[in-house]
């Protein structure tokens, strides 16, 4: 993904300025009121044209309060959580350590304090101050997480495992908690256990990403290795997805991001809960702010054709070719759309030349092929189909269309070969896949495996309440008991 210029790491310059606001803010903090605060540097104009207006103006905004009222924690504190949430840990770290200094009592300053020396790779220092913390609010849910998390990095299986089964008690219906315990149990080697818990976890969050990884892991260690590769599977489509927990002090750090980054994060949380409208929204939102952000015009491609826009999405593809004419994911995103539209030679078009860029690109080869065999290119399309399914050998739908066209050459073996790759992981569309294989070793002549598997695939259908399919298994299961 491309990274906007306005998340771009901050310039070593404007780190050391921050610093030695931070050093000075402490050096007047230390003397009798009595005496005048010490003239501050103020940040050189080439320092901040380096960054968008918004965050610009934000950034200069929270750093002349701060100078105004060095003594006062929320001044100083404001600014390290404008610095916290563009992720310039070290210096966040500075003004929240003088916040505590000002405001020991506050709960706010210790968590974020330690949120910030967590993320800045200092987890001895992470952990006192997550301690101090939770001294002051020993019931925060994330502060106890997050301290539970940084123990369990350490090695100190007892105390992260006290933490979260306290979360887990008080909020049973927290999938992150269920999830933490599950870690403690892998690391404690008890992976029963903690497939328990990693699967109270899918039950609260079915598409929580790390969970599924984490399930994946347990039952591999089990030696249950299809069920294994199953989460596998679901972790690499949900793997950028996590239940929230709720967190209302970060989350006024995360409001203060006006970062075309923040946004573009936002607007794929939103896509990925099927909030399309608001999706757009937060996507067209962080254009606002980086019109060359290729990533966000990529995805406006695809969120625009899923609601039915397409000459939004077509006006971003032309923008994006003026941009970077050479990005492959573009032209794919494109031919997508034109497929869905049947617009087949433009759709090949666009796949051929995703592919001349990438010619790795398995999707690229497997949708190239459903456009060729739309214009009856039947031996080009089995080629496209037969390279998708050798770059990617885990993607099922490019060796079912790969069967198809074997099964269309009359080459039943190889295509009996090529489906049975389709029967793991077990999901939704294994019954489909099933009932093909079937299909194929009826055509073969192979009654035993063709009624083995029809059965199979409609015993599935049923349990997955797949009505129009299981009618039609059931209508032909029917015709082949009767042969």
């Amino acid at each position: 993904m491309n990274v906007s210029r306005d998340t771009q790491l901050w310039p070593r310059v404007y780190t050391a300025l921050v610093a030695l606001l931070c050093l000075s803010l402490s050096v007047v903090t230390a003397v009798s009121q009595t005496v005048p605060a010490p003239s501050l540097p103020e940040i050189p104009p080439r320092v901040v044209e380096q960054f968008g207006p918004g965050i610009r103006e934000q950034v200069r905004k929270a750093y002349d309060e701060a100078r105004k009222h060095p003594t006062e924690a929320n001044a100083v504190g404001q600014l390290g959580m404008i610095l916290h949430t563009y992720e310039d840990h070290a210096a966040a770290i500075s003004c929240y350590l003088l916040a505590r200094k000002a405001a020991p009592r506050e709960f706010q300053w210790a968590y974020l304090l330690g949120l910030a020396q967590a993320a800045n790779g200092q987890p001895d220092e992470a952990k006192a101050s997550l301690r101090e913390a939770l001294a002051l609010r020993p019931d925060y849910a994330p502060a106890q997480l997050k301290l539970a998390e940084l123990l369990l990095s350490s090695g100190d299986l007892a105390g992260s495992q006290q933490l979260v089964a306290a979360v887990s008690a008080r909020q049973p219906d927290l999938a992150a908690a269920h999830y933490g315990l599950g870690r403690v149990k892998a690391a404690q080697h008890d992976f029963a256990a903690a497939t328990v818990h990693y699967r109270k976890a899918l039950d609260l969050s079915p598409r929580y990403g790390a969970a599924h990884y984490g399930l994946a892991q347990a039952l591999r260690a089990l030696g249950q290795i299809d069920k294994a590769a199953e989460h596998l599977a679901l972790h690499q489509e949900y793997k950028l997805i996590r239940p929230t927990t709720p967190d209302p002090v970060w989350q006024t750090v995360t409001a203060l991001n006006a970062s075309a980054a923040a946004l573009l994060k936002q607007g794929v949380e939103l896509e990925a809960a099927g909030r399309l409208p608001e999706a757009i929204t937060a996507h067209e939102q962080a254009l606002a702010i980086d019109p060359q952000f290729e990533q966000v015009r990529l995805n406006l491609i695809t969120l625009y054709a899923r609601t039915g826009q397409t000459a939004k999405a077509e006006a971003h593809y032309r923008e994006l070719q003026t941009i970077n004419p050479n990005l492959a994911e573009s032209h794919y995103n494109f031919g997508v759309l034109l497929l869905e539209q049947k617009r087949m030679a433009e759709a090949a078009a666009a796949f051929r030349h995703t592919l001349e860029i990438n010619p790795q690109f398995a999707a690229a080869h497997l949708n190239y092929g459903v456009a060729l065999e739309a214009q009856q290119q039947y031996d080009d399309a089995l080629q496209q189909y037969r390279l998708a399914a050798e770059i990617q050998p885990n993607n099922r739908q490019a060796h079912f269309q790969l069967a198809r066209m074997l099964i269309y050459k009359n080459l039943l073996p190889e295509a009996i070969a090529e489906l049975q790759q389709t029967l793991t992981p077990q999901d939704d569309q294994t019954p489909r896949f099933q009932y093909a294989l079937a299909a194929a070793y009826a055509r073969a002549g192979d009654k035993p495996n063709a009624l083995l598997h029809a059965r199979a695939a409609r015993d599935r259908a049923a349990t997955l309440k797949q009505t129009e399919l299981l009618a039609q298994i059931e209508r032909d299961l029917k015709r082949l008991e009767e042969k």
